[in-house]
């Protein structure tokens, strides 16, 4: 009789059986979440690889983390190092408008992320409302829908900060052990996009100096060859050093002006009505196509054309002003530009015609103005030109290739 089970000994068995099915239902439970939770962070690696934004990739991964919480709302910000500050890269499920109403997030300010960067670690509020240690960001916390907040922090290989990923809960919640160490996995596939985006502009900032430090090395190159020529025709067309000075000047100063506005951009935009308008404000004359009319699209030059062309302009408007149209109440002066088709490629077609000028006899006078036309430009830019006198004025046309 006494091997015969009890009633509190089948109770007994019973009652763990049950425990041990219940057991094994939340070990497969959990088997099931953890590889449902790998097979999301494999895909989003696969699709890490392909996104080059890092806005982009940023999203993907909190919106795989936020599906790992079965949340709707995260966010993910980046530190100023030398503000100190954080700011939304990415973000999900709150208004931008709320976002943006949030004061700047510094290292003092009250909520999870403020406190994720002070510490440098892992930062849970599992019930703000109630937890006085969020007593001070309770109201921001109700004002933007959330209860709880999980902040992670993003890390550089050498454990410096970068930022701050926070998945927040509508109601109070605690995560396990489980979802905080896969809540370090994406704030860390987080931290390597940033970190990638930022050693891809470091290498873009050196490349860009090493291109501007080459291009600048160019143009001194090419500034000091147009120099050296301005000088020695300057000096043969000069009948004493007393006239050279002034007219060298003037060119220099010609030179100097165009400079400005080649060093606008690593790669030169300077188009025939920047070069133009620039000419005639130096010379204060008249902008507003009532004595000088300008017609053209906006047609950027060569590089390699601005200088030499820049002096051209210079030399035209000099002879305009002392002998030509530009001298008399009545004189006219059009400018007109644009592209036209060649058989090999398109080039530039520049019209000068001056009209009321009573030209004199000095305005045909061979000196740099005319070598620069005839001869500097055929030479050095493969142009075609011609310059033709007449009693109403100055009619020049330039043709060189685009």
């Amino acid at each position: 009789m006494d091997d015969e089970p009890t009633i509190e000994s089948l109770r007994r068995q019973l009652f763990e059986a049950e425990t041990a099915i219940s057991e094994r239902d939340d070990l497969q439970r959990t088997l099931t979440d953890e590889l449902r939770t790998m097979t999301r962070m494999h895909g989003l690696a696969d699709r890490l690889l392909a996104i080059s934004d890092l806005s982009t990739g940023l999203n993907e991964v909190l919106d795989a983390a936020l599906g790992v919480f079965d949340s709707v709302r995260g966010t993910v910000q980046i530190l100023d190092p030398e503000a100190g500050t954080l700011s939304y890269a990415a973000s999900r499920g709150f208004d931008e408008k709320a976002l943006a109403a949030v004061p700047p997030i510094d290292r003092d300010f009250h909520s999870t992320c403020a406190v994720c960067i002070r510490t440098g670690g892992r930062v849970v509020a599992g019930d703000i409302a109630s937890d006085p240690r969020w007593a001070d960001h309770a109201s921001t916390a109700a004002e933007l829908g959330y209860g709880a907040a999980l902040s992670s922090p993003l890390k550089t290989r050498r454990d410096e900060l970068l930022g701050v990923m926070t998945v927040h809960f509508n109601d109070p919640y605690t995560p396990s052990d489980r979802e905080l160490r896969w809540a370090d996995l994406f704030a860390q596939s987080a931290a390597h996009l940033v970190e990638r985006a930022l050693a891809e502009a470091a290498l873009r900032r050196s490349r860009e100096q090493e291109i501007l430090i080459h291009e600048l090395q160019h143009r001194t190159r090419n500034l000091l060859t147009v120099i050296s020529g301005v000088a020695d025709q300057t000096l043969a067309a000069s009948r004493s050093l007393e006239e050279f000075a002034p007219r060298f000047e003037e060119r220099l100063a010609a030179l100097g002006r165009v400079q400005g506005l080649l060093s606008r951009d690593i790669e030169p935009n300077v188009t025939v009505e920047d070069l133009i308008r620039l000419e005639l404000t130096a010379r204060g004359l008249d902008l507003r196509g009532e004595v000088v009319l300008l017609e053209g699209p906006k047609q950027p030059l060569p590089p390699a054309a601005i200088q030499l062309l820049a002096l051209a302009v210079h030399e035209l408007l000099t002879n305009a002003v002392k002998h030509g149209s530009l001298r008399r109440p009545e004189g006219r002066l059009k400018i007109s530009w644009g592209s036209v088709a060649n058989v090999d490629r398109e080039r530039l077609r520049l019209d000068w015609h001056e009209s009321g000028a009573a030209l004199t006899a000095d305005a045909s006078t061979r000196g740099f103005g005319l070598e620069l036309l005839e001869s500097l430009l055929p030479f050095e830019l493969d142009a075609r030109t011609t310059v033709d006198f007449t009693r109403d004025g100055v009619h020049v046309s330039v043709d060189l290739p685009l």
